[in-house]
């Protein structure tokens, strides 16, 4: 009788203590599906939950810091955590979701999210998906399996600024997508077989930010995109340096012909073109103008290393001690004939204004002459 009274007496005090230490943390406790976060406030989950068919969490306040404590969400027919438009300065860490129509939803407009410390497996859609996100931090983070983007920042209503840093990103449609941004920092994610799915616009690329400024992408490693590594669509005065795409089906790297003013420095993209792509299979491509290509590493890609493609507007690029060696040369796409360079391992389009044709400091390993 004693034992079974002491087993009773803990067993109502070990909940109370717990209780007692959530309150004294300001945090309160999260355990069932369908909870609607109303109120500004830290909470913590305290069990793994499986949802029905709206979202597992919906946070419904600004300030709210959502600790996942580990444990595992399963969602359906809703993203699994879904935030509402106008909430702003949201935080979710440290957990696990799985399946949902979308990992993490937070369409927006919002001023702050940060996602930090999050595993997301087996999505319908995005892993994360950020819409009209004023800035964000989403940094070390894992997606996998994904039929459409692993993370994609696609608003159209705001400038976006933040960072993307260190995410593990396996088997997605796409990988990282922003558009629309300023200021963003993509940096030190790796990507693995983009374009396992075929969702959204951009199924296949590994890296893309579209109408971005003043951004980098550093120290990022893409293998086996379906399509092109790393891609900038009419991006202006932006740098990407210290990346390796190896394996892309199209290009390693791709500027369109809207993106100048990029620094391009110490990359390697070799192995580009193993998905015999109508349009791709070059190290680097260069559609656009004024961009500063150096120290890159462009071997051993079913087209060019260093491919200046547009007649009569891939101009005024300045290039220099770049590495191309053992490229086929294949010509694919809306490019032409070279008139310059030297094929099979760069290319350099006819057509340039004779104030504006592409420059070299002289000393590249493409290979050549000492003096280009």
């Amino acid at each position: 009788m004693l034992r079974s009274f002491v087993r009773v007496l803990v067993g109502l005090i070990i909940p109370c203590i717990a209780g007692s230490a959530l309150a004294a943390e300001g945090r309160t406790p999260v355990f069932a599906p369908g909870t609607f976060l109303g109120a500004d406030g830290k909470y913590i989950v305290t069990r793994n939950i499986a949802g029905g068919a709206g979202a597992v969490i919906t946070i419904g306040a600004p300030n709210v810091d959502l600790d996942l404590n580990g444990f595992l969400l399963t969602g359906a027919g809703a993203p699994v955590i879904s935030v509402l438009a106008g909430v702003d300065h949201v935080t979710i860490r440290n957990g696990v979701l799985s399946g949902g129509t979308i990992g993490i939803d937070i369409p927006g407009p919002t001023r702050k999210a940060d996602i930090e410390d999050v595993k997301i497996h087996n999505p319908a859609a995005q892993g994360i998906h950020l819409g009209d996100v004023e800035g964000a931090a989403l940094r070390r983070n894992e997606i996998t399996d994904t039929p459409s983007e692993g993370i994609a920042w696609d608003g159209p209503g705001v400038v976006k600024h933040g960072t993307i840093e260190g995410n593990l990103l396996r088997r997605t449609s796409a990988g990282i997508v922003v558009n629309n941004c300023s200021s963003v920092a993509v940096l030190n994610n790796r990507l693995e077989d983009p374009g396992t799915g075929a969702g959204g616009a951009f199924s296949g690329y590994g890296i893309v930010l579209a109408s971005c400024q003043a951004s980098l992408v550093s120290e990022n490693t893409v293998e086996r995109s379906r399509v092109d590594g790393i891609q900038l669509l009419n991006s202006k005065g932006n740098k990407l340096f210290d990346n390796v795409v190896r394996s892309a089906g199209g290009n390693g790297i791709h500027l369109d012909g809207g993106s100048t003013d990029t620094l391009v420095l110490n990359n390697v993209a070799s192995g580009s073109g193993t998905g015999g792509l109508p349009t791709g299979g070059d190290g680097l491509l260069v559609e656009g103008t004024q961009n500063l290509i150096e120290r890159n590493l462009l071997n051993s890609n079913a087209g060019f290393g260093l491919h200046f493609c547009i007649a009569g507007f891939s101009c005024f690029n300045t290039f220099g001690r770049n590495m191309a060696r053992g490229n086929t040369g294949a010509v694919v796409g809306p490019c032409g004939p070279c008139a310059g360079l030297f094929p099979p391992n760069s290319c350099n389009i006819a057509g340039c204004p004779a104030a504006g044709p592409n420059s070299s400091f002289g000393d590249n390993l493409i290979p050549g002459p000492p003096i280009f």
